[in-house]
């Protein structure tokens, strides 16, 4: 089952054109640190049950980690319960080994993301350097290289 993620920028204020390109269905938040928040991880968590649409007679097991945002957290516990959702918690310093979606998606997402991200800064230094803007930088760089040559001598 798809669930469109939750993107969370280490900012104040939010900006619309954080949402360009992002997958259907994202949603966005800000928050001052760049990390969830309890009020974020509700906002989440209702994302999530609109998603999935668990019930009291279809319950949903969450499997999450064991941040305090999630654990000790009484509103996001009563709206789990009150929709069908189990929550479990892997022990604290273990999820980097235990948690199956560290393993087995956002390792390879995290890869494909890396591998994207290199396609698209080469992508923009070439349409840059075919633009003709590159004197600046061969500038500083034979500059550099000047002082380095003198300093050999």
């Amino acid at each position: 089952m798809y669930i469109p993620p939750m993107l969370i920028f280490k900012r104040i204020r939010f900006k619309d054109e954080l949402k360009e390109g992002a997958p259907p269905g994202t949603i966005f938040a800000c928050s001052e640190s760049g990390w969830i928040t309890s009020e974020l991880f509700v906002k989440w968590l209702k994302h999530f049950i609109n998603f999935v649409k668990p019930s009291k007679n279809n319950n949903v097991l969450l499997i999450m980690d064991g941040h305090t945002t999630h654990i000790k957290n009484l509103e996001a516990i009563t709206l789990a319960r009150e929709n069908g959702i189990i929550t479990i918690s892997l022990p604290a310093h273990t999820t980097h080994r235990m948690q199956p979606c560290d393993i087995s998606f956002f390792k390879p997402l995290s890869s494909y993301y890396n591998q994207a991200a290199d396609k698209w800064l080469h992508a923009i230094i070439a349409k840059i350097l075919h633009n003709f803007k590159y004197q600046g930088c061969l500038e500083k760089c034979m500059l550099k290289q000047h002082r380095i040559g003198r300093k050999r001598r």
